[in-house]
Parts: structure tokens; C-alpha cells; sequence
């Protein structure tokens, strides 16, 4: 006992007792206000589809032709037949006014081992297996699944329902939810996350706890508190686990003993959890528990192998029903009678373990009355276990001598490590900007050393010779203003898209070319088709397209040049840029210029491939792109 909990012990009763209880009412509002909602209340329904003339029949087969061969029965939903194992079938028409665009949303609310759903003839619904004697479980995991519109027609539809029982012997069903997928889903996802994935969680968050009641039954001293957390947290995790193992390697008999058991150890452990907590367990609760608890499983196991269904499956769950009711209840009295003839001190832990005793209570009322479960306790149970769990840590262990000091070294170190990593990186961007810069501007460089330095020395000699005309000087010079201006866009649109830089070329080059008397054909760029590449890779993409409208510009004659944008079906080099001219082209024994040196360069930079073709008009040169850009191909 710390020093804290000493002076409170001091304190006088009616106020540790106006403490503990204003704590649990406090943990009580949290949670039937707060919390209950959340994972309890169904959600809104959205309009649903209306469903009439159901029928059901025996089933000899879960195929179409077992189908065929049924005699269908009318019958009223919700329906339910028994006796397992075998396959049932349940057919009913509901009436689709108009087909949504979403699809419609399907909740089969079906209580089976395994179910195919068909629409209009056409499955919907078919996982895992149907056949026995080993089908697997999939109906355990509830889903709301989307049917595509396709599926449905306006009107009448016919929905099938195929079921199949190993070992438990009822099939129910009752109303199918169907209703427009983009309506119901916003109003189901909530419910949808809680019933599988918080459930996950939740079994996640029980072997968490699971781990840390084994360590703290091997190094603890309170090995009995220890010992009934870790059953109370094994079978609740192992009971949730249940339905999410949709095909276990043992036999569907094993099953139903292995659930039966887990089900039997859950009221078996709250009774010991709430002895062990008092501080002062009774020492004949844990092995006349333990007996009971056995003789129980032994009864079921027996019922299960040599009674007939229903009958045998009937009493296993009657008596795991009473076994749960009686135990429930003893472990709500053993915790009140502590709470009436002992000085409790522990406010947070007796706050949780108060709210977990109403809920095991609200439980057990629900079963009386109504002969069901609220299911209260099984839903709620991570976050209690987690809650009781830091409150014990809260009050048992202490983690650091000093708190202020661990923060202080805590904080100089931190501040330490920031500045290394500040530091570092800034070295990197500014290494990462000199490179890039030393680049651009040996683009610059080789761009106009090849393209406008070499048209301008040439007309300086022309020019001193006196042997160029007026007409050709101005059309040298517009050359070389429009190469200028095309030199310019490349550096543009490099930070978007591929797509969008390809479309923003086509556009900014078009009228130059124009004002040249060169006709650029293009297109609007197909979505989807050019892959999705980084800033670099597509400024490589630009330049290669500039270089080659350029040379075009320069060496073809022609007087239109056509950038196409197309899909390959290769998959190594899914898209494909040509840029084509209608010029005079260049002889077979022409040897290839700087320009596609260049361009050959480029590509290899990215993992791309240049061709050049020579048809009977001009010439074709190729872009071929990889799915992903990458180093030399």
C-alpha cells in the first residue's frame, strides 16, 4: 500500500465512500451517454426496398441444379428451420423502383455456416465453402456488401439465398435490408467498423492485456489477481477471435466443444477476477469454480456427440446460458458484499470494475426477461480491461524516481537530436540545389550551343559574306526566335503531371510553331494513358518532346509536325510519344545527329527508348515510356 493510499485509508468512511461512489457514477455517465451509443445503437435505416412471396425449401446440393430440383414452400420472414447438417434455400422478390447508380446495398441478415446469395440468377454473395462436411464460416463476419447495378432491373427482382449447417441445427433469417448503396452506407459504415474492425482491435488490445497479465503472473506477488485476468482476458479474446476464424484446421464438431468451452469459462472468470480484486479472496471460490467449470464442459461435450439435433445442441446452450446467469450473478454479489463490509481505497479500479458489475447486471436482467443477451459486457469488455488495467498501473507501479529530472533529460536530448537532424538537412538541400543547378545549366549550355548557337554562327558568316537575302535573314532570325521561345517552355510545367506538362507544351508550342509556318497537330491528352512520373522524369519527358519538335523545325522543310499520344498494351513500355513531320527526311547514309544523341541520352536517364523511323514522307521519331521511371534501361 503506497502512502497515498494509507492517508485515504484514514480517511473517514463517508468520505471515501462519497469518493468511490461519485467516481462510478461519473464512469457510468461517460458511458451510457457517451460510449453506448457508439457501439450499441443500430443505425437509421434508409428507405428499403419493399420484399414479398418468400419461399423456402431443401435443399440436395448449393448449386444450380440443386436449385432446380427444390420444392419451394411459402413461408413468412423472419423464417427458421432446422435440423442440420445439410443445405437450405430462401427465395423472395423485392421490387427495385429505379436501379441506383451506387448499386444497392445488401445486409442478408442470415444465420448460417456459410451463404451464396444470387440476384436475378447471377451470384453476388459466394465466398469460401459451401460443401460438407467442412464448409467454412463466412457468415460471422456481417458485411454490408455493394451490389453493382448491373446485377438488378427495375421492378421485380428474384434474390436466392443458399445456406448450409454442419453442426448447428437452426437456420434463421429474418428481413433482408435492401435499400440504394449511396443512401444506406452513410448510415451503416459506423456499425460496419464496429462489428469488424473495432472487434479486431478489440482482440488485438485482449493479447496486449493477455501479455501483461502473464508477466505479471511470473514475476508478480499477486498471482491470483493475475491468474484470473488472464482467463477473464483469454476467453473473451479467444470468444471474439471465434467468429472471425472463418476456417479452422479441426473438425466442425471441435469447433462447437471449443466454443462451448470458452463461452462456459467467461462467467467462470468475472467470479474469480472479482474474488481476486477484494484483496481478500475466499480461498474455496477458484477450485469450486474450477470443478463446476469442468463438469459443465463435460455435460456439453456430451450432449453435443450423442444427442440428435436439436435436442443435443439445445441443452449445451441451455447450460452454458444458466452456468453464464449463475456465476454472472455470484461474481455481482461477491463484488457488493466487498464494496458493503470493507473500507475500499481504490477509486479508479473500483470505478471500472463498478461500471463492468452493471453491465455483467444489465446482462443478466436482459437474459431473464427477454431470454437474450444485451451483449453489453462482450462489446465493451477491451476498453474496460484497458481502463481497469492503467488504473492498476496507476496505482502500482512507479516508472522514474523523478519525474522532473527525466523530463529535463528528456528535453535537452531531444533538443540536441533536433538540431543534428536540422543541420543535416540543410547540407542535403543545399547539395541537392548546387547539383540541380550545375545541371540546369549545363542544359542551358548544350541546348543553345546545339540549337541557337549554331543557326546564329552560321548566319554571322552568311551575313559577312553577303550572302544571305534580306527574306532568308528574317526567317533565320524568326527560326531562332522560336527556338529561343521553345527552349523556354521546356523549363515549364515540370513540377505538374505528365500529362499536364505534355498538354501545356502542345499548347505553348502550337502558335509558335504557327508564327514559323509549321502546323502543330495534336490532341487532347488521354487520361490515363501517360504514366505517373516525378518532377525530374517528366522535365527529361519535356525535353526530349522540345528537342525533337526542334530538329523537325530545323531539318525537315516541312510545313506540319503532328505529336501523337498513345497506349502500347506493352507492359514494360505501357505508353508511347511520336512526334512526325512531313518533311523531306534524311538519307539512309546520313549519320545521326547531336540532337538525337541528345535525346538518346535523356531517355536512357529515365529508363525510356527512342526510335526513329523513316516512312516514304518525313520522319518519325518515338518516345517509348516505362511504367516507372527508373535508371538506364
Amino acid at each position: 500500500m503506497t502512502q497515498g493510499e494509507a492517508a485515504d485509508t484514514r480517511a473517514p468512511r463517508w468520505r471515501r465512500l462519497s469518493r468511490l461512489l461519485f467516481a462510478a457514477a461519473v464512469l457510468q455517465v461517460l458511458f451510457w451517454v457517451g460510449l453506448r451509443p457508439l457501439l450499441y445503437d443500430s443505425p437509421k435505416l434508409p428507405p428499403l426496398y419493399a420484399v414479398s412471396s418468400a419461399e423456402a425449401a431443401v435443399l440436395a446440393s448449393p448449386d444450380a441444379e440443386g436449385l432446380a430440383k427444390a420444392r419451394f414452400k411459402p413461408v413468412e420472414l423472419p423464417w427458421s428451420d432446422c435440423c442440420g447438417p445439410g443445405y437450405r434455400a430462401l427465395r423472395f422478390n423485392v421490387h427495385v423502383p429505379v436501379v441506383p447508380a451506387a448499386g444497392v446495398a445488401l445486409v442478408p441478415n442470415v444465420d448460417a455456416d456459410n451463404l451464396l446469395v444470387r440476384i436475378n440468377g447471377q451470384a453476388v454473395v459466394a465466398q469460401g465453402r459451401m460443401t460438407l462436411p467442412k464448409p467454412t464460416y463466412e457468415v460471422n463476419v456481417k458485411r454490408v456488401y455493394q451490389v453493382p447495378p448491373a446485377v438488378f432491373r427495375p421492378g421485380l427482382n428474384q434474390v436466392e439465398y443458399v445456406m448450409v449447417r454442419q453442426v448447428l441445427p437452426y437456420y434463421d433469417v429474418t428481413k433482408p435490408i435492401l435499400a440504394d448503396y449511396a443512401v444506406a452506407w452513410p448510415l451503416f459504415k459506423a456499425r460496419q467498423f464496429i462489428v469488424t474492425d473495432y472487434e479486431m482491435i478489440g482482440v488485438a488490445i485482449g493479447a496486449v492485456i493477455a501479455l501483461f497479465a502473464l508477466v505479471l503472473l511470473l514475476r508478480s506477488s499477486k498471482r491470483g489477481l493475475a491468474a484470473a485476468l488472464l482467463a477473464l482476458v483469454g476467453a473473451w479474446s479467444l470468444l471474439s477471435q471465434f467468429y472471425f476464424w472463418l476456417d479452422p484446421p479441426f473438425s466442425a464438431a471441435m469447433r462447437m466443444n471449443y466454443y462451448f468451452a470458452l463461452v462456459n469459462l467467461l462467467p467462470v472468470a468475472w467470479l474469480n477476477f472479482a474474488d481476486q480484486w477484494t484483496r481478500r479472496p475466499f480461498r474455496w471460490i477458484a477450485p469450486l469454480s474450477a470443478l463446476a467449470y469442468l463438469a459443465c464442459v463435460g455435460v456439453s461435450v456430451r450432449a453435443l456427440q450423442s444427442m440428435p439435433a436439436p435436442e443435443g445442441f439445445d441443452l449445451a446452450s441451455d447450460l452454458a446460458n444458466w452456468f453464464g446467469l449463475a456465476f454472472s450473478a455470484a461474481a455481482i454479489v461477491r463484488f457488493v458484499w466487498h464494496v458493503v463490509t470493507s473500507g475500499e481505497d481504490r477509486v479508479l479500479e473500483f470505478a471500472v470494475f463498478a461500471l463492468c458489475i452493471s453491465l455483467l447486471a444489465a446482462d443478466l436482467v436482459s437474459e431473464l426477461l427477454w431470454e437474450r443477451t444485451s451483449g453489453l459486457v462482450v462489446r465493451s469488455m477491451p476498453l474496460l480491461l484497458l481502463a481497469f488495467v492503467a488504473a492498476f498501473l496507476a496505482r502500482n507501479i512507479r516508472l522514474f524516481q523523478s519525474t522532473h529530472e527525466i523530463n529535463q533529460l528528456l528535453t535537452v536530448r531531444l533538443a540536441e537530436r533536433e538540431a543534428e537532424l536540422a543541420e543535416t538537412y540543410r547540407r542535403e538541400s543545399d547539395l541537392v540545389r548546387r547539383e540541380a543547378h550545375q545541371a540546369e545549366r549545363q542544359r542551358l549550355m548544350r541546348d543553345m550551343h546545339d540549337g541557337v548557337g549554331s543557326q546564329l554562327t552560321s548566319m554571322l558568316f552568311a551575313a559577312r559574306r553577303n550572302a544571305l537575302p534580306a527574306d532568308q535573314l528574317a526567317g533565320s532570325l524568326q527560326t531562332v526566335i522560336d527556338e529561343i521561345r521553345l527552349l523556354i517552355d521546356s523549363m515549364d510545367s515540370t513540377s505538374d503531371s505528365l500529362a499536364s506538362a505534355v498538354g501545356s507544351f502542345q499548347q505553348r508550342a502550337a502558335p509558335r510553331l504557327e508564327a514559323a509556318g509549321v502546323t502543330l497537330e495534336h490532341q487532347p491528352v488521354p487520361a490515363g494513358v501517360l504514366p505517373s512520373y516525378g518532377p525530374r522524369e517528366v522535365l527529361q519527358v519535356v525535353r526530349i518532346l522540345q528537342e525533337a519538335v526542334n530538329n523537325a523545325l530545323r531539318h525537315s522543310g516541312g510545313n506540319r509536325i503532328a505529336l501523337d499520344i498513345a497506349a502500347t498494351g506493352d507492359a514494360a513500355f505501357p505508353a508511347q510519344l511520336a512526334v512526325r513531320d512531313n518533311g523531306a527526311g534524311f538519307k539512309d547514309s546520313s549519320t545521326p545527329g547531336r540532337g538525337l544523341a541528345n535525346m538518346e541520352a535523356r531517355a536512357a536517364t529515365i529508363g525510356a527508348k527512342i526510335t526513329v523511323d523513316r516512312p516514304v514522307e518525313g520522319v518519325v521519331v518515338r518516345l517509348l515510356l516505362p511504367a516507372a521511371a527508373g535508371g538506364p534501361a
